[in-house]
């Protein structure tokens, strides 16, 4: 458990609620828009737990064209993040780095990235929070 929650501080975009089981939240956000900019998504995957312990999956869909939003909720045991990397299963749905996979209702896709450029990232300042990636509860 220590070894994944020691690479997870190294490694922002990776998973980091290893031994939680209660009052934590993380997600992912993607921002989507086409070249003709005529279409607009935010796509959030993540894991909630309630101060009950109480835990759900989720994958939230924004259109910022339509002004919509779509809260698709999904058991707990369906969240699969990979301890040594950037990837995460919610039941057909994929995220990474480099892939986006959604199977949901009213939304499907399976999408590429290439040519990603890392957010600069140090010993003292590992991701976009700099150094209080180290202050807990942040």
């Amino acid at each position: 458990m220590m070894k994944k929650k020691l690479k997870a501080l190294f490694n922002p975009s990776n998973y980091h609620g290893w031994g939680k089981s209660k009052r934590y939240f993380e997600g992912w956000y993607y921002k989507l828009i086409n070249l003709d900019e005529d279409h607009a998504f935010a796509i959030i995957p993540g894991i909630a737990m309630d101060r009950n312990g109480i835990k759900q999956a989720f994958i939230q869909v924004l259109d910022g064209k339509k002004l919509t939003a779509e809260y698709h909720k999904f058991d707990a045991h369906s969240f699969v993040p990979d301890p040594s990397k950037f990837e995460v299963s919610i039941e057909d749905n994929f995220f990474s780095k480099d892939r986006l996979k959604l199977n949901l209702p009213t939304i499907k896709a399976d999408l590429q990235f290439k040519q990603m450029k890392p957010w600069p990232s140090s010993v003292y300042s590992p991701g976009i929070m700099g150094p209080f990636s180290f202050v807990p509860l942040l």
